[in-house]
């Protein structure tokens, strides 16, 4: 289970905490509180503050109480259209400029534009999944950048895996996003199966596709081979965060549903099955 203290940093009087809210049973939802004694609104704390916008973290409460109903059916809260947040001043003006700048293609002025609003607010969640986003599409950049932003981004949200995040949504297009870039990484990952920062970006990607199996199978080959403390944590995080939502269950292993598909070849990968021999008529 994740142990919310370990992963907030030390807060003065009258900051406010991010209280994750996955130790009760029925799931409690997530909730503000401070050291101090007011309470501060989501829409006005200071830029220094480390958690996620009131908009995600709404958009996380109302998930993790759909999930926890006798009948799931509802769906009270639609896909996020923006990280942008609400009444985020001049963080929202970057976000929604870099968004726009992704949906053109313009990758590289996006991540500029999330770099900004970032450097205003270090741990805000809203411009460490852009800056994700971003990393992620510009041709060129390693798994491992890409992963950086997305480690620090569920350390701070570690209910990530609940919201109604479609990264799709943020790219020009969804054929854009599966052909050139989701199907880049896997091809990537086909000749590099040691990389756990490429599966780790594998399994957020997948997960937010409603690939269940296909994401615990990433998730999985990313522990296995990782040796880096930070990302292991936050491998176990975004593990906790998919349990929670009753989507999977039991241990962290690969299922085998990647390889089913042709993507990653067997447990310890190098190269691809030898093909069969021709067959003369």
């Amino acid at each position: 289970m994740i142990n919310p203290p370990s992963m907030v940093p030390a807060l003065g009087e009258g900051q406010v905490m991010y209280n994750p809210g996955f130790s009760g049973s029925p799931m409690s939802a997530p909730g503000l509180q401070t050291t101090g004694s007011t309470t501060i609104p989501g829409s006005v704390v200071p830029l220094d503050r480390s958690l996620p916008s009131l908009e995600m973290l709404t958009a996380a409460a109302q998930y993790i109480e759909a999930v926890s109903l006798p009948t799931a059916s509802a769906d009270p809260a639609g896909p996020l259209p923006s990280l942008a947040g609400v009444d985020q001043g001049l963080i929202g003006d970057y976000l929604k400029r870099g968004e726009q700048a992704m949906r053109l293609g313009r990758y590289s002025d996006a991540f500029s534009l999330f770099q900004q609003a970032n450097d205003l607010n270090k741990n805000g969640v809203e411009s460490l999944l852009s800056l994700v986003h971003a990393r992620f599409a510009m041709v060129g950049t390693s798994s491992y950048q890409a992963s950086f932003y997305l480690q620090k981004a569920i350390r701070y949200l570690p209910e990530l895996p609940l919201t109604k995040l479609e990264p799709k949504k943020f790219f020009p297009s969804a054929d854009v996003y599966y052909t050139e870039h989701i199907s880049r990484l896997t091809k990537y990952l086909a000749g590099n199966p040691a990389d756990p920062d490429g599966f780790f970006l594998l399994a957020y990607f997948t997960w937010f596709d409603s690939d269940y199996a296909g994401a615990q199978d990433a998730l999985a080959l990313a522990k296995r081979a990782a040796e880096n403390d930070e990302l292991i944590e936050a491998i176990d995080i975004f593990w906790d965060g998919m349990l929670a939502s009753g989507l999977v269950e039991g241990d962290l292993v690969s299922n085998g549903a990647l390889a089913a598909r042709g993507i990653f070849w067997g447990s310890s990968p190098s190269k691809p099955p030898a093909s069969p021999p021709p067959q003369t008529p």
